[in-house]
C-alpha cells in the first residue's frame, strides 16, 4: 500500500505546501496556504484528499533567531499533529528558501511560488534521509 507524505515550510503568514509518496519517492511543490483562521480546515482538507499519513516541517537552524523560530516551527508542527491527526516529523532545514529561489529564478517561473518550492526542498531531503 503507498504511503504519502506531505511537506510543509512554516512561515508566520504562509506556509508552503509539498507532497510525496514512497513508491517515487520524489518531492513536489503543491500549494501555498495563507497562515490564518482557515488554515488548519484547510491543510485537514489536502491531508484527507491526499491520504497523508506523515507531515514533515521543516525546523531552521544556524542562523541566530532560529532558536526563536525553531521553537515556533515546532509548536505549529505539534498543533498540526493535534488538528489534523496525524504523524509530524521535524526535519532541520537550512537555506531552503534561497535555494528555492534560486531554483526558481533558474527555471524561469515566478518567485511568489518560493514557499512551496522550499517545502518541496524540505520534504525530498527527509525522503532521502528515510
Amino acid at each position: 500500500m503507498t504511503r504519502y507524505f506531505l511537506g510543509l515550510d512554516w512561515g508566520k503568514a504562509k506556509v508552503g505546501v509539498a507532497l510525496a509518496d514512497d513508491e517515487t519517492r520524489m518531492a513536489f511543490a503543491h500549494s501555498i496556504i495563507k497562515n490564518d483562521e482557515r488554515f488548519f480546515s484547510t491543510l485537514k482538507k489536502i491531508i484527507q484528499d491526499n491520504d497523508v499519513e506523515t507531515v514533515v516541517v521543516g525546523v531552521p537552524s544556524i542562523y541566530t533567531h532560529a532558536e526563536k523560530v525553531g521553537d515556533e516551527a515546532r509548536i505549529f508542527g505539534e498543533k498540526v499533529a493535534t488538528e489534523c491527526g496525524v504523524k509530524v516529523e521535524f526535519f532541520q532545514e537550512m537555506f531552503t528558501t534561497k535555494m528555492a529561489q534560486s531554483n526558481l529564478l533558474q527555471s524561469g517561473k515566478k518567485q511568489n511560488l518560493d514557499d512551496q518550492e522550499a517545502a518541496r526542498l524540505i520534504l525530498q531531503e527527509w525522503l532521502d534521509n528515510q
